[in-house]
């Protein structure tokens, strides 16, 4: 099973970080009250690749330029009266979901745990999802890490197989769900792993369809990231737009070391395109793009998209003010469009 080496992370945090208070149990409820908290508290982000920031997948190189952060974490955890040696950092375990191992065989968790959870920060599927299946797994929920390959309305192609993560997380009752809190505009409440099957949400109506092995996730009349989103042509009745495709083959974290290096270098990436912030909120969105701000509005199974314009010396504040965060250094917005240069990408087929 994967995240063996992880040890016991700060849970209690984790869930007080997502504003969850629900119940611990895996089930089915539990995992769509933990869905929708996450994806209502952490932001889907890549700021970090356009602040100078490298998001780097493999431990080694990631324990390697962690001697600042490493302090940080010392500190941290010294003011939660924490017991330290350069070894390990060891939580009194006073509640049943809190405690907290850092070793340095499981330093990328803790740097990922202290992004999101301490730095209120967000990330990309890479990030987002691998946290929330460790915090799955701590709950006794059966979680395995899958790829995907994402349809751009931009290019009207698909990218590059693993160019997304998604989770595939195993109920007792025997049925899949398909879990994804990394992918910034997707389903809100986990899909059941079923062919065929219409489910209308708050943000949109999805099905999951199977077609010689290869499962596509869909949304019924998608229109993009943004008002008038580039390469989206307005059709006639309803259209079941791709989002991604996938299998089910099981995958490790270090199998998307590559993809993440693609995304924040490719011109055929969205990630490297455009400097992008984007968190839902209980009745739409809320997302910074480039030099935009773009305000989505769910209401009566319709969706409402206003966007204007924000000044460079607003970009901190409005970051600050709507999802909770700082950065570190200069942010350099981008908002450039996604080139069909990458080689493997192919043309969109129903």
């Amino acid at each position: 099973m994967m995240f063996k080496n992880t040890g016991n992370l700060d849970v209690m945090a984790y869930l007080e970080r997502i504003n969850y208070k629900g119940p611990c149990q895996p089930t089915i409820d539990c995992l769509r009250q933990l869905h929708v908290a996450h994806l209502t508290s952490v932001p889907f982000e890549n700021l970090s690749i356009h602040c100078g920031e490298d998001i780097v997948l493999d431990l080694p190189l990631v324990y390697d330029k962690v001697g600042q952060t490493w302090t940080e974490i010392r500190s941290k955890m010294s003011t939660n009266h924490t017991q330290l040696n350069k070894n390990h950092v060891h939580y009194n375990d006073r509640r049943r979901l809190c405690g907290c191992m850092i070793t340095r065989n499981n330093l990328a968790a803790v740097l990922l745990c202290q992004q999101v959870v301490w730095r209120h920060r967000g990330g990309f599927c890479y990030e987002l999802n691998r946290l929330f299946a460790w915090l799955l797994e701590q709950m006794g929920f059966s979680v395995i890490l899958i790829s995907a390959s994402v349809y751009h309305l931009y290019t009207q192609r698909y990218g590059p197989p693993g160019d997304h993560m998604l989770l595939l997380v195993s109920l007792s009752s025997g049925r899949r769900v398909l879990a994804d809190v990394g992918f910034g505009s997707g389903f809100r409440l986990p899909l059941f792993l079923e062919d065929g099957i219409k489910d209308v949400q708050v943000n949109g109506t999805f099905r999951l369809r199977l077609d010689s092995g290869m499962w596509f996730m869909e949304q019924l009349n998608f229109t993009g990231l943004e008002p008038n989103t580039p390469g989206c042509v307005a059709k006639n009745g309803d259209v079941w737009v791709p989002r991604f495709k996938f299998n089910l083959t099981e995958k490790c974290w270090s199998d998307f070391s590559a993809m993440s290096i693609y995304q924040q270098v490719s011109p055929a990436a969205l990630c490297c395109c455009k400097s992008l912030c984007s968190k839902h909120i209980p009745h739409g969105k809320i997302t910074y793009m480039g030099w935009r701000v773009i305000s989505t509005v769910y209401e009566d199974g319709k969706v409402q998209k206003t966007s204007r314009p924000i000044t460079e010396e607003e970009i901190p504040v409005f970051l600050k003010d709507n999802f909770g965060f700082t950065l570190p250094s200069k942010l350099i917005s981008k908002d450039e469009p996604i080139q069909e240069t990458c080689s493997n990408q192919h043309p969109v087929q129903h």
